[in-house]
């Protein structure tokens, strides 16, 4: 046995048949609402007007600055909020309402003018094709950076006038925006500009005092150094050699000059040795230290044999200025690598900050270019692409919303009366006990 339950439209169509009178009376009272509605209620007219973002007419590198490649994304849809804002502001609404008369009660503005005819504007960007009213209805695409400004009014005329107006007033908005953005630009790269060039002049300046510290420390000068060094050495070479055989000499003459093969000659050999020794190497130069140890070996000997140990003849003064010469050109030698590193350190930095100003300067004469060709109408601009035609038949939309809702509102009405009044009707449960039957 089946448990399906079918549904009979049966009884509720005799409802309906019962009370067709007043079925049929709300449904042409209805029908009848809704055409009064779309004769009283005011027609709207939509009216776009269509702009494009032309790029400049004049290469900035026609007038000096370098040449791009292509030219920059607008980024339309991302600025299309902040254009919005600019264009649908109080003022401006304000000022077209005044110059053509919209939304007039009594021959004035009527309260809340602003925001309702705020919510008349449509700004959006456009389907990449537009389709031409031309008979053939060829379709023509349209730029990537295209956008579309809508005004919905009741007479289509000042529909018009007022998109083509706003229309005006973003073109104007969208040049102060990059009159605006190009000013700010040129402020920031001249701030950042000085300061660059302030940081270089102090850069120049501390590798001027740095050259002029550790002249003749520089690794330029390394080369005659070391040739001034090895010069000085063999004269000195020369002068122990030319100074020993002098000691000799007057040793022989002298009763207190060391004899040869003496200890005290010794000593005074090992003195003149250890005196050249100091003045190329340090004190921890293993010869240095093995002629330190012979010395005091050779004085312990001289103390225990009753004697006073030779003291090595002065050197004059010739030689002495050899050895001055022949220490500082060995400090020079020695320091040359901790300046060059440190002059090397200024340079790089003066190199990092000479790039950065190149790089800036180029830019600011970049944006100085923009802002000639701007001044010439020639730059980036928005404009008319197509402007605002005059509507010949109401907005679609609003008739097709109006008509629908009032038959929608007629046929809920002719169905929810007789359906109360076969609720209420006594005579219900009547027939359906005779329809049970």
């Amino acid at each position: 046995m089946s448990n399906q339950t079918f549904i009979s439209v049966g009884p509720y169509w005799d409802v309906i048949h019962r009370h067709r009178a007043i079925f049929y009376s709300t449904i042409v009272a209805g029908l009848a609402l809704t055409a009064l509605a779309l004769v009283l209620v005011p027609k709207q007219y939509t009216s776009s007007v269509l702009l494009e973002v032309w790029h400049a007419d004049i290469q900035s590198n026609l007038i000096g600055a370098e040449t791009q490649v292509a030219p920059a994304n607008t980024g339309l849809e991302s600025r299309l909020e902040a254009l919005s804002e600019e264009t649908v502001t109080h003022g401006h609404l304000a000022e077209l309402i005044s110059k053509h008369g919209l939304y007039l009660l009594d021959g004035k503005p009527e309260p809340g003018a602003i925001g309702e005819m705020a919510g008349e504007i449509s700004i959006s960007i456009p389907d990449s094709v537009l389709q031409s009213k031309t008979p053939n209805r060829w379709q023509k695409l349209l730029p990537p950076d295209s956008l579309e400004i809508s005004f919905q009014y009741r007479d289509p005329a000042k529909a018009r006038a007022v998109a083509n107006d706003l229309g005006n007033i973003m073109v104007g908005e969208y040049r102060k925006e990059l009159e605006r953005h190009n000013a700010e630009t040129i402020k920031l790269l001249s701030s950042e500009l000085d300061e660059t060039r302030g940081k270089l002049a102090e850069s120049q300046s501390q590798i001027k005092i740095l050259k002029e510290k550790y002249r003749g420390s520089l690794p330029q000068d390394l080369s005659d150094n070391v040739n001034a060094l090895e010069a000085l050495q063999l004269q000195r070479e020369r002068s122990v050699q030319t100074a020993e055989s002098k000691t000799d000499a007057a040793g022989a003459a002298s009763p207190d000059s060391p004899k040869p093969n003496t200890p005290d000659a010794a000593l005074a050999a090992l003195q003149t040795k250890l005196g050249a020794l100091k003045a190329q190497y340090s004190d921890e130069y293993p010869e240095v230290i093995e002629t330190k140890s012979q010395i005091a070996i050779l004085e312990k000997e001289i103390a225990k044999s009753g004697k006073q140990p030779a003291v090595a003849p002065p050197r004059d003064s010739a030689a002495s200025l050899i050895q001055q010469q022949i220490a500082d050109y060995q400090r020079a030698i020695a320091e040359t690598p901790a300046h060059e590193e440190a002059i090397a350190a200024v340079n790089r930095d003066y190199g990092i900050l000479s790039s950065r100003y190149n790089d800036l300067n180029n830019l600011f004469f970049e944006a100085r270019a923009d802002q000639a060709v701007l001044e010439r109408g020639q730059g980036e601009r928005l404009q008319v692409l197509q402007p605002a035609s005059l509507p010949s038949t109401p907005s679609f939309p609003n008739r097709l919303v109006l008509i629908g809702g009032g038959v929608a509102a007629t046929l809920l009405m002719a169905l929810a009366i007789p359906f109360g009044l076969f609720y209420t009707d006594t005579s219900f449960k009547d027939s359906d006990d005779v329809r049970a039957e």
